[in-house]
């Protein structure tokens, strides 16, 4: 039986466009000139052009491709003595250039969640677990849009499909929007066309050569807008790219009600000192209730300076926390390094606007290469620490409009990953 316009246009805010908290079915997204990846790691196989190094020339699709690169990158990194930097025990690929005997999809679930279940496990056996959420998130390509890299996949996609329309002269385009596999999976275009009868959708695109204050921040150097009318759905991205730089952030927001929203925004600087900076907040529900997810990640290593992939890893930081309709909070980090070794902490709250009902002794467990000396791991200790949870964009619990905080901020710049509303 097939469902209402109204029903579908639910469903996309709430997981099909960017990353949700629920388990929605649905698929990867890749550029028109590009096939999906063999590689095991998923890393998306569109790439600067070789020919010029530099990543300022790159369409937007594929800037969110390159920063997919260097996150499954990171995740598979390995520790001298052949540790996986972030799936425990297991040896993995290191920027799909060596042979693995381990392949990402063996542990993770298409979804982008470890195949093991965290239900019934004891003691610090669900610290292990968040071990393998961490890698699942960032060496998986999702056939789904709740993970780190399920958020970009979704947003790439749409870019892919616009691309052809990117003019950057501020005028307004009527387009068809094809939900196809051109940009899309099979999977997600026909469910499109399940849906809505139809794998077509009306909607207008505008491209702007700099950003005004009126739409975004002028630390950007560009601004695009897809509006899909039909589902009272907008998407607003704004980027900056340099020959080492990629940056940008997007939010994903009824087009009638700004108050409410998804958005994302990462930051990739290549090179010998290179970087990585992620943050997702998504603010949707999920579970059949008002939800919440907010993620932060910060890398440093050697990056690509083509790819964007990353060699080494000098210091990873991964905070991921779920808030749910009960109030109720799981907050799961890793820190550290392949070589120094990652210590994974698991702490849950009974309520996520007050940091002393988190767990005070939560479970640990380190493991890659070294002991994780002097790692006393991310956890929530102190007053203050629950604004990450509590903030619906980015920021505390008064700054609830998505479109404040694009407005607001330019490309992520923090150094180290904390409970901090904003960063």
């Amino acid at each position: 039986m097939s469902i209402t316009l109204k029903k579908f246009g639910t469903a996309l805010t709430a997981g099909l466009l960017m990353v949700s908290c629920g388990k929605t079915d649905s698929t990867t997204a890749t550029s028109p000139s590009a096939s999906p990846s063999a590689d095991p790691t998923g890393a998306p196989s569109v790439v600067p052009s070789p020919a010029t190094g530099s990543l300022a020339v790159l369409p937007p699709d594929e800037v969110f491709a390159t920063t997919q690169t260097s996150l499954a990158s990171i995740a598979n990194v390995k520790a001298t003595d052949g540790q996986s930097s972030l799936y425990p025990g297991a040896l993995a690929v290191s920027a799909g250039l060596v042979a693995t005997e381990v392949d990402p999809s063996t542990v993770c679930k298409t979804s982008g969640n470890p195949k093991d279940e965290e239900s019934g496990l004891q003691g610090n056996d669900r610290a292990k677990h968040v071990a393998k959420v961490a890698y699942c998130d960032m060496a998986m390509r999702p056939d789904g849009p709740d993970t780190t890299r399920g958020g970009i996949d979704r947003l790439q996609g749409f870019l892919c499909a616009v691309r052809d329309h990117l003019t950057y002269d501020g005028v307004k385009q009527d387009i068809t929007l094809k939900f196809t596999t051109a940009c899309f999976s099979e999977t997600f275009a026909s469910m499109v066309k399940n849906e809505i009868g139809t794998d077509e959708a009306a909607a207008n695109v505008t491209s702007y050569s700099s950003v005004s204050a009126e739409k975004g921040n002028a630390e950007y150097s560009k601004l695009i807008e897809i509006n899909l009318s039909s589902f009272d759905l907008s998407y607003t991205i704004q980027l900056k790219q340099t020959e080492t730089m990629l940056a940008a952030s997007a939010i994903l927001e009824k087009a009638t009600d700004s108050t409410t929203g998804d958005a994302i925004a990462i930051r990739l600087e290549t090179g010998a000192t290179g970087s990585i900076r992620y943050e997702g907040r998504f603010a949707n529900g999920f579970n059949d209730g008002p939800g919440t997810r907010h993620l932060r990640v910060y890398a440093t290593g050697s990056a690509d300076p083509v790819t964007g992939a990353f060699s080494s890893v000098g210091n990873l930081q991964y905070l991921f926390q779920d808030v749910y309709k009960d109030n109720n909070a799981k907050v799961q980090t890793v820190t550290g390094s392949p070589t120094a070794g990652y210590k994974a902490i698991l702490q849950n709250g009974t309520n996520f606007a007050n940091w002393e009902t988190f767990e005070t002794a939560p479970p640990t467990f380190c493991y890659g290469g070294g002991d994780c000396a002097g790692n006393d791991g991310l956890k929530v200790s102190k007053a203050d620490d629950e604004k990450f949870g509590r903030s619906l964009s980015f920021g505390d619990a008064a700054a609830k409009d998505v479109t404040a905080w694009f407005k607001a901020h330019g490309p992520l710049s923090f150094e180290s990953v904390t409970f901090a509303g904003e960063q």
